[in-house]
């Protein structure tokens, strides 16, 4: 009886381990058919290739304000709260008066104009800014610090009476 038991736990560890070994020795043998066809990529789902040209620009408007000695300064480098220093309407309103501008939207535009001109009157006081529209991949800007594609859409005065 005690033989018997035995080679039925034989018999177990025998199955666990054969399925375990039978994976990796058919993926070695996938790997070595695709290298004896003259294929340098090695990977089980789909080649590696598949994924070079993947899109990865990201497209950002941005407001700059004009500065006394002629330079232009970011506008999320004012105030040091929320998405990039900038409270998350203000960071809509920029974002939404850029596509409103693209897409000619004239109701849009004037709100979004509105929200960016109260802020910066309370900010700056008085002043010109500048909207952009930068188009970069964040990997060459780090690398590079140079924009794929930087074009000016709008510039503005704030700050001033609009009665």
């Amino acid at each position: 009886m005690a033989a018997t038991e035995y080679s039925r736990k034989l018999a177990r560890r025998f199955r666990r381990y054969r399925n375990w070994t039978i994976l990796p020795a058919v993926y070695v043998a996938i790997a070595w058919s695709n290298w004896a066809l003259g294929r340098v990529e090695i990977y089980p789902f789909a080649p590696w290739a598949m994924f070079n040209d993947v899109p990865n620009s990201v497209t950002r408007f941005t407001v700059y304000v004009d500065e006394r000695d002629g330079g232009l300064r970011p506008i999320w480098s004012l105030n040091a709260k929320g998405i990039n220093g900038l409270p998350l309407k203000i960071y809509r309103a920029q974002t939404e008066l850029g596509r409103a501008i693209e897409h000619r939207n004239a109701d849009e535009e004037q709100v979004a104009l509105r929200v960016l001109s109260d802020y910066l009157k309370a900010t700056c006081g008085k002043g010109q800014a500048l909207l952009k529209k930068e188009v970069f991949d964040p990997a060459n800007l780090f690398r590079d610090g140079v924009f794929d594609v930087e074009e000016q859409l709008l510039r503005f005065e704030f700050g001033e009476s609009t009665e």
